[in-house]
Formats: C-alpha cells, sequence, structure tokens
C-alpha cells in the first residue's frame, strides 16, 4: 500500500489484545488440547525456561481484557460518549456542521495517549498543527493519502487489521455490502471505525442542516455523534480574536433509545477540551431542532 505514509518513522506495532495476535498466539483448540505439546513448539511440554511460560500466558490470555473494551476518551468526551469510552469493534458516525472534522480527530488524542495507533484516510487536506493542538501523538498517528472509490474499502480494511482506530472520510457513500465487511473486520480485530464527516454535503435550507446518513453501509452505526450547532467567541466590534468554539452535538447510540444534547468548547480559550458546564443534558426524545451555524 504505497500510499501509507506514517507520522513518525516507525511501523504501527500490533496490540497486544487485537483478535487477530490472540489467534496467532493461540492456535486452535485441537493444538491447545495437545497433551504432549502444550506450547505448540514440538517439545515435551518441559516449561523450566522462561520464555516457554511467558508465550504460553500469552496464547491463553483472554482475546479482549475488561478493561481493553473500550478506547479511551479525553476528560470531556467521557459523559457525552455512552459507557465513557469507543467500544471496540464498532463503527461511529460522525457528522453535522462545522466543527464536525476537529471532534472526530479531537476523539483520537486519549487514545493515542493511551499507546494505541490511530490511521486517518482520506482527509489530504488535514492540518498536523491543528492535529497536534487537539491533543492526537504524531507518534502514534498514520495518515493514508486518498484511495481512489474503488480502493476505500479495502485500505480501509486493511488498516483495521493493525490499528486501533481507523478515522475513515469515504469518497462516495458507502455501499451494503462494503459496510457490511468493514463492520465484520471491525469486530473479528476489535478496532474503532469512525465515519468522518463530508463537508460537501448538502444543507436542508429551512432547517439549515446538512442531510446526516446516520447509517454506515446501510446499516444503523453503533454510535452517531452529530454536531448540530457551532458557535466562536472572541470577536468584538472591529477588535479581538477567535479564542473559543462552542459546539452543539447530539449523541444516539443505537442500543440507548433516546438521542442526547451536550454543548463542548472546542476549544475553551484556554485551548482546551471541555464541557459547557452552563448548558445541561437535554433528552430529545420528544423534540429534535437545529442551530444555524455561526463562524
Amino acid at each position: 500500500m504505497s500510499s501509507l505514509a506514517a507520522a513518525s518513522s516507525g511501523a504501527p506495532r500490533r496490540r497486544a489484545q487485537s483478535p487477530s495476535t490472540a489467534r496467532d498466539r493461540g492456535g486452535s483448540s485441537e493444538d491447545r488440547a495437545h497433551a504432549g505439546d502444550p506450547t505448540g513448539a514440538g517439545g515435551t511440554g518441559d516449561f523450566r525456561d522462561s520464555g516457554d511460560l511467558v508465550e504460553l500466558a500469552g496464547r491463553i490470555a483472554p482475546v479482549v481484557l475488561a478493561g481493553t473494551k473500550r478506547l479511551p476518551v479525553s476528560e470531556a468526551f467521557e459523559s457525552v460518549v455512552p459507557g465513557g469510552g469507543l467500544q471496540r469493534g464498532t463503527t461511529v458516525v460522525v457528522d453535522g456542521t462545522s466543527g464536525a472534522t476537529s471532534l472526530s480527530i479531537a476523539l483520537a488524542g486519549a487514545a493515542t495517549d493511551a499507546g494505541s495507533w490511530v490511521a486517518v484516510v482520506g482527509m489530504r487536506s488535514l492540518g498536523l498543527a491543528a492535529v497536534g493542538e487537539l491533543g492526537v501523538g504524531f507518534e502514534r498517528l498514520a495518515l493514508v493519502e486518498d484511495p481512489s472509490p474503488v480502493q476505500w474499502a479495502p485500505v480501509v480494511a486493511a488498516l483495521l487489521d493493525g490499528f486501533d482506530l481507523v478515522l475513515a472520510r469515504p469518497p462516495q457513500r458507502v455501499s451494503p455490502g462494503d459496510g457490511r465487511r468493514l463492520r465484520a473486520r471491525a469486530r473479528e480485530r476489535g478496532a474503532v471505525l469512525v465515519q468522518l464527516p463530508d463537508p460537501n454535503r448538502p444543507v436542508v435550507p429551512d432547517a439549515r442542516r446538512p442531510v446526516v446518513p446516520r447509517a454506515f453501509g446501510g446499516e444503523a452505526a453503533e454510535l452517531v455523534i452529530e454536531v448540530v450547532g457551532s458557535e466562536w467567541f472572541g470577536l468584538g466590534e472591529g477588535f479581538g480574536s477567535l479564542r473559543s468554539r462552542r459546539l452543539e452535538v447530539e449523541v444516539t447510540a443505537r442500543r440507548s433509545g433516546a438521542p442526547k444534547r451536550h454543548r463542548l468548547w472546542l476549544p475553551n480559550a484556554d485551548g482546551n477540551i471541555a464541557l459547557a458546564d452552563e448548558a445541561p443534558v437535554v433528552d430529545l426524545h420528544h423534540r429534535r431542532s437545529g442551530l444555524r451555524t455561526v463562524s
């Protein structure tokens, strides 16, 4: 894959708890049950060598430990994302008005701090300075140039094999077949696939909100985060500079029912990501309304 360019000189290391690694170490159930060769190395089961013990421990370890079933998110997102983190093996759709792309990138910051690798696909104009300001570690980031529509799904599938978190902007609507295969790959590998927003999506004139795809490949995503309002602060009457931006986001989890609405500073006046405390969580079960973006 010649288009893959890591942001650091090292190549991504595979996750210790990834399902593929666990299967590679574990072999088949018949192999593990073979009494004459419990290590699978052709020996007689002599575990006096500490290396054999380490290898055996790796082979019988759970595929995903309880503490690694979710990728961490920054403190501001913990009360916004159900469960306080991104559930491994799921698909997430992020979309909406101005600020949706920044929110998508910010979701990856805590994951890179925790040692996870992140891949970004199809964002040629992504500014690395802004990525760093959103908390993403360059040493755990790989950027992939825009694949062609034919190559997009295979490229994303390959990245799901080796990365904990893949942020991908499709060049066109994801087909049901590609959607099924990519969702299955994410579940199998224990990765999280985030569909990035399309800045060229048309806006509904009356509601002034983009047409948001609440599904990935024809099936509802496990989590949808939609930016429904964006407002900048800091400019006065001919003076000042932009210092902070407040986003209003609507979060819908497939299994939780009613969507919830939150406000976030992205960033606040100090350059950090934080909850906007003055805005309580709103239950939107009986109403859905959009806010006009103020830029």
